[in-house]
């Protein structure tokens, strides 16, 4: 089994999880959009989302070294723009990445993506296939491939999302 493909799998699907609820919502991320100074609509917002939905199926159904790269380039704009919000003073109460219950951008989330996005240029310089084709190869790794994507996008999603409502932030003086 390829190095790369269960942590570009994860990225992957953890695009697909967050460009949905932007998609049916879209006011949430525009807000974030606005509250720094950039160009934010709902439209703007869902065609966003509809690109970040079909690059990570795009990464995740069929691999490769470009779709890699572009979950690349949308984790990189990510990191951007929580680096940006975080610089800003915290402007942002929400990005909008999962729905209603979101919580504002964190160093977490800024971590996170620079690792997804360090972990889809490993993919690019070691391309691996889709997720269908590594099921297919060998049934038994592939199930336990699944078990550990699905493990860690829903691991990704508590570090953004229930953790920083959990454990509180202290503001240092």
């Amino acid at each position: 089994m390829q190095t790369m493909a269960g942590p570009l799998y994860i990225a992957s699907l953890l695009l697909i999880v967050a460009g949905a609820p932007k998609l049916a919502r879209p006011d949430e991320t525009a807000r974030a959009l606005r509250s720094v100074g950039l160009p934010g609509s709902p439209l703007l917002v869902r065609l966003m989302a509809v690109a970040e939905i079909a690059i990570g199926s795009y990464a995740l159904l069929f691999g490769g070294s470009i779709s890699a790269l572009l979950v690349a380039i949308v984790y990189l704009g990510f990191a951007g723009f929580v680096g940006y919000a975080l610089a800003k003073g915290g402007v942002v109460a929400s990005c909008g990445c999962f729905g209603r219950d979101d919580t504002p951008p964190t160093w977490a989330h800024l971590i996170l993506n620079l690792a997804a996005a360090a972990v889809a240029l490993g993919a690019v310089a070691a391309p691996v296939t889709g997720i269908i084709d590594a099921v297919s190869n060998d049934p038994f790794a592939g199930l336990v491939l699944v078990a550990f994507v699905a493990m860690g996008t829903w691991f990704a999603y508590l570090i953004l999302n229930v953790v920083p409502t959990v454990i509180p932030v202290r503001a240092e003086a």
